[in-house]
């Protein structure tokens, strides 16, 4: 089972775009020299007509004298402490502008223009409440004059007030509802409520009311956020086409290409707003994700620390840092990177989320679980974090069938009250196709390339009789590789969905006109919700799932008698269940495995038990009773391999949880990452006996023992995934092996251990049993699957 791909930040930047505008306003840039009609409160005298021509023309230091020339005759002048704070405004004196205006507002307090500018100068100097006060004092002063309204909720916004925001700029539009600006405005604020459909229309009225960069920029924006990247791409395009040559737009268009998986245009994207704006942190650190997607690590290290050197406080960057250094296999280092962003962001789902995973690959399953679990609480939408949560609960004791089908159901109606219904179904759905045509299977994941998957799949490709069946794929591949190439030659119809928004996957699935739709993606977040939108007439859940998927729109799900005992779980299942009866897969052996050595035992003159499973599955529950079986052995040993191994701090922790346990450290070898599959595999070679962990059982890891001669003990329980080890071990006539109790798997395994002849046997003929078992079937297999296609159609 695949662990989910950790979240990166995309920093849409229409709040930056807000304070570039707040900043211009303050320095007085947007209007340039107020003229006399619209900006001093008295009318101009020639003086001050002077003093504003050389302002207007930027002969600042001209200008400047002409207003002090003004104000030695009457320190009182209005006009000229007006004018002359936005000259001081202009040149970075904030502190001088401050006085102007409030020896201005001695002389005449009732003066909104003069508020306004107090308010515009605080903000310049980072006092945010006394310009709130300001510009609140302005807009009471004028209740007809909307401009000082639409300010003060510009401020509001930028200090994270939208809802107090939204309602001014709602006043605004009320009184001027031609003005695109105010419609712009709004669709912000909408945006940081979270409302991004109500926000998306509001973008689209205000470019209807004239088109205007700063629009195409926000919709943009919330285009991405609703995986809308195409039409994001567009509308930042558009953007640029006006001659907007800013470095947000730029950002902007770099995310949306981000989102469609061109990683290296996005990175030429964000080239170009770090040129035009270097101190752009967003982009720094939007193209630093980038860069982690194409692999380029070093690169995007660096480019995160550069978004922190601009901005210590941008947690964003901080926990994106935390996820290109978990990519190196520096886990412990990642966590204090998610806790320091958590520091700064403590409501940040995507940051708690990340922190999740990082537990996860530490096996602290129990902070990962709550980690996801905070994710999803405070983002409910988030189909990241609930797919991570979902994953994390299967790891947990306490949640069998009936308590993860609640937790996957309420996800379900979730993806299926935001699925968008597509028009209806133009197939024939007649119990068979018509004269001549085969069935059109289509499978979907994004595991179509070096995974353990293909092990699982790639015999049921070859299987399939294609004159009854034709086969088309949809891969969500980011990093296509040479198993990705030749498995595309294997099918009907190859298309590559990655970086598709969910409109256009849906629609290129309905153009192909598939008749049976097979999920192969387990907790993939998209392609659940992909399915909930029911774009083929039958859906199916094949493979790499661990549970229902919670969706009322997915039909079928493809089990075995094992997995899913007849009349014990349907309950807990939104899907129909079709149980195989020679499994719910078939298995490839590893290409690269050894031949099967004698036993190690026999050499060694003790018995060493292994486990090759992940950390997320060595839970404190299999390591009391695994400490047991050692206790009652004094001279067996355990094998631990887990790439999380490589770090020490984690081998620090699970050797003091065994010591917790009197397993003395001479007894135990922790083994991290290893170079290939071939090394991986000799390492069997030095077990006698394989431990299955739980409630989680082992898959790929059990199979791989059992290949290499291993008896595989395991523990069946209360959930599908507590029951993979019984399916694997039924199948290949060994039984024996599986059992119902902790204590039977003490007796099982101590047994084992007691009998070296036996165990020797069973490890010499493991192979041959296993290559004559149907899970090594892939013909076979392939007809029992069809044969349910067919029955299912």
């Amino acid at each position: 089972m695949r662990l989910k791909r950790m979240g990166l930040f995309l920093d849409p930047m229409n709040r930056q775009q807000r304070k570039h505008e707040a900043a211009q306003t303050s320095a007085g840039h947007v209007r340039g020299p107020p003229s006399a009609a619209a900006g001093p409160p008295n009318g101009p005298g020639a003086g001050l007509q002077e003093a504003m021509d050389h302002h207007r023309s930027g002969r600042l230091v001209e200008a400047e004298a002409a207003y002090g020339r003004l104000l030695e005759r009457n320190p009182r002048d209005l006009n000229a402490l007006h004018l002359l704070s936005l000259l001081a405004l202009q040149t970075g004196r904030t502190e001088h502008a401050i006085a102007l205006l409030k020896r201005a507002l001695a002389v005449d307090d009732r003066q909104a223009d003069l508020h306004a500018q107090l308010g515009r100068a605080h903000a310049a100097a980072g006092d945010m409440a006394l310009a709130e006060a300001a510009l609140r004092r302005a807009a009471s002063l004028s209740p007809g004059v909307t401009d000082h309204s639409v300010e003060l909720a510009n401020l509001l916004l930028n200090l994270g007030r939208a809802g107090e925001a939204e309602a001014l700029y709602r006043h605004a539009i009320a009184s001027r509802p031609q003005e695109g600006g105010f419609a712009n405005n709004l669709g912000a604020a909408l945006r940081d409520l979270g409302r991004r459909a109500e926000a998306t229309s509001w973008f689209h009225r205000a470019l209807a009311l004239g088109p205007a960069p700063e629009a195409f920029n926000n919709l943009a924006a919330v285009l991405n956020d609703q995986g809308q990247s195409g039409h994001a791409a567009h509308a930042a395009g558009l953007g640029l086409s006006l001659g907007a040559d800013y470095a947000d737009l730029h950002n902007n268009l770099g995310n949306a290409l981000a989102r469609l998986g061109r990683h290296g245009d996005a990175v030429a994207a964000f080239d170009q707003a770090i040129r035009r704006e270097p101190g752009h942190a967003e982009a720094h650190n939007n193209r630093a994700n980038a860069l982690q997607e194409l692999g380029r690590y070093d690169e995007a290290l660096a480019g995160f620390r550069a978004a922190l050197a601009l901005r210590p406080g941008y947690g964003e960057a901080r926990a994106n840092l935390g996820t290109a250094i978990q990519a190196t296999g520096r886990i412990a280092e990642a966590e204090t990177h998610y806790l320091a962003a958590l520091a700064l962001s403590p409501d940040s789902g995507a940051v708690h989320n990340n922190l999740g995973t990082a537990m996860q690959a530490q096996g602290r399953m129990d902070e990962a679980a709550h980690c996801f679990a905070r994710a999803v609480a405070l983002v409910q939408d988030d189909d990241l974090a609930w797919s991570n949560w979902l994953f994390a609960i299967a790891f947990l004791p306490g949640y069998d069938d009936a308590a993860q089908f609640r937790e996957n159901r309420a996800w379900g109606l979730r993806a299926e009250r935001r699925a968008t219904a597509l028009p209806k179904l133009a197939h024939d759905r007649s119990p068979a196709p018509a004269p001549g045509r085969p069935l059109r299977i289509g499978y979907v994941s994004p595991d179509f390339r070096e995974h353990v998957l293909l092990r699982a799949f790639e015999g049921v490709i070859a299987g399939h009789d294609r004159g009854d069946f034709e086969l088309y794929c949809y891969a969500d591949v980011a990093k296509p590789d040479e198993q990705t190439e030749a498995l595309a030659r294997r099918f009907d119809g190859w298309r590559n969905i990655h970086g598709m928004d969910d409109d256009a996957r849906a629609w290129q699935i309905r153009a192909d006109r598939i008749d049976i739709l097979v999920c192969l993606s387990g907790y993939l977040a998209r392609d659940r919700t992909l399915f909930a939108r029911r774009v083929a007439p039958v859906q199916v859940a094949y493979a790499n799932h661990v549970a229902t998927t919670g969706l009322a729109t997915m039909d079928y799900r493809i089990s075995d008698p094992w997995l899913d005992p007849p009349d014990m779980t349907e309950a807990w299942n939104t899907e129909r269940l079709v149980r195989l009866p020679g499994g719910y897969t078939s298995f490839s052996p590893e290409t690269e495995a050894p031949d099967v050595t004698p036993l190690p035992a026999l050499r060694n003159g003790y018995v060493t038990f292994g486990s090759f499973n992940n950390l997320a599955k060595l839970t404190i529950q299999a390591l009391d009773l695994w400490s047991e079986i050692l206790a009652a052995l004094p001279d067996a040993r355990l094998l631990l391999k887990a790439g999380g191994f490589s770090e020490p701090a984690v081998t620090a922790r699970f050797r003091a949880l065994l010591a917790e346990r009197r397993v003395a450290p001479e007894r135990v070898d922790l083994i991290g990452w290893v170079a290939s599959k071939a090394d991986n595999n000799r390492l069997y070679g030095r077990c006698d006996i394989a431990l299955d962990p739980f409630p989680f059982n082992g898959s790929a890891t059990s199979q791989g023992a059992l290949w290499m001669g291993l008896p595989v003990v395991t523990l069946c329980g209360p959930s599908f995934v507590h029951r993979l080890g019984h399916s694997f071990l039924a199948r290949a006539g060994l039984e024996h092996l599986v059992a119902r109790t902790p204590d039977e798997y003490r007796r099982i395994a101590l047994d084992l251990a007691r009998d070296l002849e036996g165990l020797a046997a069973l490890r010499a003929g493991m192979r041959e049993r296993l290559a004559a078992s149907p899970t090594f079937d892939h013909a076979g297999h392939a007809r029992e699957l069809e044969q349910a296609y067919r029955d299912m159609w």
